[in-house]
């Protein structure tokens, strides 16, 4: 990026480029974010106790406190793409002008965010422990909620957002977060000299089914959506395939990585 932004390019910019600022700038304002998520998740966790997860005042709390990270997040990006081409000399306008369908239409700043937001709690201490049996209580759990959803108990307007959903609820019931979850889950199958136990390897089998049926029946509603808002908007092609690998891994589970433990 450096070399081609070195001579004061003009636009168009090259795709690489706008890539390239962009993503250096959520860099920068990333610790600035995952602190308003913490803020954030945990008004709202208080908000959920009182709530069952099919609930449709508790999608409507997640999806508006979903829509106000968003909202912040690009807010922040924004500016901090302003400040990166003042810095570099660039024509903030024509940038813009260009980087804008990469910010107003990037659905996977939901999943982005929460992967960024796991990562960084995944390495902080819990005050709770986790052991195999928190883990076949959690598991356990994860496969019913995974089975509402494929049965239809959850309003299908919340979708995109039930793996926010889940992990919340999750948290709520277990205090620990997905990703502390699937790191011990890690450590537990890539332990040299470990003795399995055959019923947790089953339940971790039964709960990667689920989780995956359950990823489908999200990604189908979701692509139905999109489909629906193109026509309204008189696009009448539809619109291009969503890729589900975009939503990331179900709570629980860790980042694939190329092999499913991933070290």
């Amino acid at each position: 990026m450096d070399v081609s932004l070195s001579k004061k390019s003009d636009s168009p910019f090259l795709v690489e480029t706008v890539e390239s600022m962009i993503n250096l700038c959520k860099l920068s304002i990333i610790d600035q974010i995952i602190d308003e998520m913490n803020s954030t998740n945990k008004l709202l966790r208080k908000k959920l106790e009182k709530l069952k997860i099919e609930d449709f005042n508790t999608a409507l709390l997640v999806q508006l406190s979903v829509g106000n990270i968003v909202m912040k997040f690009m807010k922040l990006l924004a500016a901090e793409i302003e400040n990166e081409c003042k810095s570099r000399e660039i024509d903030h306008k024509k940038f813009m002008e260009q980087a804008f369908p990469y910010l107003g239409g990037d659905i996977n700043v939901i999943f982005e965010l929460e992967n960024y937001y796991g990562l960084k709690v995944k390495s902080e201490e819990n005050s709770t422990k986790i052991d195999l049996e928190l883990a076949r209580k959690y598991y356990n759990q994860t496969v019913h909620y995974s089975k509402l959803l494929i049965d239809g108990k959850i309003n299908p307007q919340s979708c995109m957002i039930y793996p926010s959903i889940e992990g919340h609820f999750l948290y709520n019931e277990f205090g620990v977060h997905s990703s502390q979850m699937a790191s011990f889950v890690q450590k537990y199958f890539l332990a040299e000299d470990q003795e399995y136990d055959d019923n947790f390897v089953r339940l971790m089998m039964k709960e990667i089914y689920f989780s995956e049926k359950g990823r489908l029946v999200i990604f189908q509603m979701v692509q139905m959506q999109m489909e629906m808002m193109a026509q309204m908007m008189g696009g009448g092609g539809g619109m291009p395939p969503m890729d589900p690998s975009m939503m990331g891994p179900p709570p629980g589970q860790p980042q694939m990585n190329g092999n499913f433990f991933g070290k």
